[in-house]
């Protein structure tokens, strides 16, 4: 392997390590169809026990087959609204005549649980301190998505996307 590869392996490597220390997750980059050549597809997260895809920003270069909904300009390359993310996994799972992308037919989208266990509370802007719904640093009271039971966490898992903010 030539050095430049290798070094560029080891601080990727060094980086998911990095980041899953502060995420309290290890995360395992894996090859979702099972053809090497073409690379690692996946991250796995083994605190919420789910396989990501690599390119979080798969719509930008890949709609399967829609034709609208799905922002292609601008600085919101490959963004889309939830009720076209519902449309664009059926179709990433109804890819390949049912098998799926990448062989997988089980897609979704991230789940989201409210802050505060019964009700969303969006507020007119994002907040950072976890006090609402749309927020850039959630927590949870202790309770079922809260891993650190006894204490507010860090480690949301009420929302997956939330959860590996940090």
């Amino acid at each position: 392997m030539p050095l430049r590869s290798l070094l560029r392996a080891a601080f990727a490597g060094a980086c998911l390590s990095l980041y899953s220390t502060f995420a309290l997750a290890a995360l395992t980059v894996v090859d979702i169809d099972g053809i090497a050549a073409n690379g690692h597809e996946g991250v796995y997260d083994d605190v919420l026990d789910i396989t990501w895809l690599r390119d979080a920003n798969i719509a930008a270069s890949n709609q399967f087959g829609l034709s609208s909904g799905i922002s292609l300009g601008g600085p919101s390359i490959g963004s889309m609204n939830w009720h076209t993310a519902g449309t664009f996994v059926d179709a990433m799972n109804a890819l390949n005549g049912g098998a799926g992308y990448l062989g997988v037919n089980s897609w979704r989208v991230p789940t989201a649980t409210p802050v505060n266990g019964t009700n969303f509370v969006y507020g007119n802007y994002a907040t950072y301190d976890g006090s609402t719904d749309r927020s850039y640093n959630l927590t949870a009271p202790p309770g079922v998505y809260n891993p650190t039971p006894g204490t507010n966490s860090l480690g949301f898992i009420g929302s997956e996307l939330a959860y590996h903010y940090y």
